[in-house]
């Protein structure tokens, strides 16, 4: 879908106008979306912004690391509150992001709208398939369970999925 969007003025030219009230509605299912399950930032922003409010490619990419930054720190204070933060991963995954950022930063600015919105495309629907077939398979596992017993919890089918191996 990303690939067929129709052109927008040029990326760094022209005034960037939008619906506000829309922006403000999207930001909040954003948000409702990351401190319910972690996830959401840019995976949901993204189309919302170049799909929904019509911002330019580059725009849009900028914009989203911000509030994804900024609903991430929101975020972080409850995870932190309740203890389930793991500090040494947090700062390894850290010190790689920003690594990985500067890079991602420098072929960005030398790679093409069209070029950047097939990376984007690709990349939202490679997470779509993982999760799709994540959620497809805890729900055959939890088809296995016997009739007549406690079936599975909503805790139970967040945690990895239990294997034995004969």
């Amino acid at each position: 879908m990303l690939v067929f969007r129709k052109r927008t003025v040029p990326e760094t030219e022209g005034v960037l106008t939008f619906n506000s009230p829309a922006a403000v509605a999207a930001g909040a299912t954003v948000g409702l979306s990351a401190g319910l399950i972690g996830a959401g930032g840019a995976f949901f922003l993204i189309p919302v912004m170049l799909y929904g409010l019509r911002i330019p490619v580059r725009v849009t990419v900028g914009t989203s690391l911000g509030v994804v930054a900024a609903s991430a720190a929101a975020g972080r204070l409850g995870k932190v509150a309740t203890g389930q933060v793991d500090w040494t991963l947090a700062v390894a995954l850290v010190l790689g992001a920003l690594r990985g950022a500067r890079a991602g930063a420098f072929v960005s600015r030398r790679t093409s709208t069209d070029r950047l919105v097939v990376v984007l495309g690709v990349a939202i629907a490679l997470v779509a398939i993982r999760v799709w077939l994540d959620v497809l398979t805890r729900i055959a596992w939890a088809a296995t369970l016997p009739r007549g017993q406690d079936g599975p919890g909503p805790r139970d089918l967040v945690g990895p999925i239990p294997v034995s191996i004969s």
